[in-house]
């Protein structure tokens, strides 16, 4: 457990360290989130909105209901934590990518989230796993589409029309 936690922090550091220290090659700041189990962050963002921060989207074996639980960590632009919650069900559910999102129109990412991963055992059917976010990190709405064939999605985009991107295997 040591070795996951210690994976973990370094991925956080390495991620504000090529965000922040752009220049000067020395990091601002590391922080580790969680507790004795497993955590691992797959995808992290730089958000600036009425807020400045970052946003973590990955799993959890320390919180939530099930085996292990997509983890999404929103912290301010010094790694303080403003809030982080698990989602997902009794089976196995991991967040891969995360986006802040813009659904008012006003080219400001500042109404929320999206994050995609995969989920098994947790839904009806297991798949790919689609979540909205409100700025507090509460569910908006949830699809799970249904995959038969082992595939997984890894990135998501908002366009200019406020339509969504997945891109995956």
């Amino acid at each position: 457990m040591n070795t996951m936690k210690k994976r973990t922090l370094k991925f956080l550091a390495l991620a504000f360290f090529l965000l922040a220290g752009v220049g000067s090659l020395s990091a601002q700041w590391a922080a580790t989130y969680g507790l004795s189990s497993p955590e691992l962050p797959y995808d992290i963002q730089f958000y600036e909105n009425s807020d400045v921060g970052f946003v973590t989207a990955g799993y959890t074996m320390s919180f939530g209901a099930g085996v292990c639980d997509a983890w999404i960590v929103n912290t301010d632009i010094d790694g303080n934590l403003q809030w982080h919650f698990a989602y997902g069900g009794q089976g196995e559910d991991m967040a891969d990518a995360i986006q802040p999102i813009d659904t008012s129109g006003d080219k400001i990412p500042d109404d929320g989230y999206i994050f995609l991963g995969e989920t098994m055992g947790s839904f009806p059917v297991a798949g790919i796993w689609v979540v909205m976010l409100n700025p507090q990190g509460m569910i908006i709405w949830q699809k799970v589409y249904e995959d038969l064939s082992g595939c997984a999605a890894y990135s998501v985009q908002q366009n200019p029309d406020g339509d969504f991107v997945v891109a995956g295997v």
